[in-house]
């Protein structure tokens, strides 16, 4: 089963790199390019605090959803990860072998543009969630996204295997059944 994961993600990886190289992993903003960890670091939101009645059995009402985002930080995550991708990339780009080997988990995880993105706390889950919930793609930038948004979170979808989700949309289904489940109690 590990390996079956460890292929899965590396599979993610891939396809994650080749939309990087693709220009979509291009930021956004070339401005924002600070890689240093913020020094103050957030405790995830209490989990059964997370409301969002724009989430029902029906489905997401996007413009519900969309009048209560913040642009501007959904602006500044998705530059700060696009550009945390585009590192990545230029990683397997240099070293093929990158690729296959477990260390661009740790690069991605102690990245200060992770970190970054992480320490925003509850503010960064609705851009997080928006982004992988619009994707058409199930690459490495929205497959870090639903990293991040996992860790803000506190949400442990892990299996009594160890294993959990294997992609952003089988997050993003995970996720939401939890916000529902939690609705309903």
């Amino acid at each position: 089963m590990k390996k079956l994961f460890a292929l899965l993600m590396t599979a993610a990886l891939l396809l994650g790199l080749a939309a990087c190289n693709s220009g979509q992993g291009k930021p956004q903003d070339p401005i924002s390019n600070n890689t240093s960890a913020p020094e103050q670091t957030t405790s995830p939101p209490d989990v059964n605090s997370i409301e969002w009645p724009e989430i029902s059995s029906e489905g997401v009402d996007e413009d519900a959803f969309l009048s209560g985002l913040d642009f501007k930080l959904l602006e500044e995550i998705a530059a700060e990860l696009q550009a945390l991708c585009e590192e990545i990339a230029q990683k397997q780009r240099d070293d093929p072998a990158y690729a296959l080997s477990a260390e661009w988990w740790d690069d991605v995880n102690e990245s200060g543009r992770f970190r970054k993105v992480v320490n925003m706390g509850g503010s960064a889950m609705k851009p997080l969630y928006w982004v992988i919930y619009k994707s058409s793609q199930q690459g490495f930038y929205e497959y870090t996204c639903a990293m991040a948004l996992q860790e803000i979170s506190g949400y442990d979808f892990a299996k009594d295997d160890g294993q959990g989700w294997a992609t952003s949309k089988e997050f993003l289904n995970l996720f939401t059944q939890k916000i529902l489940s939690e609705q309903a109690e």
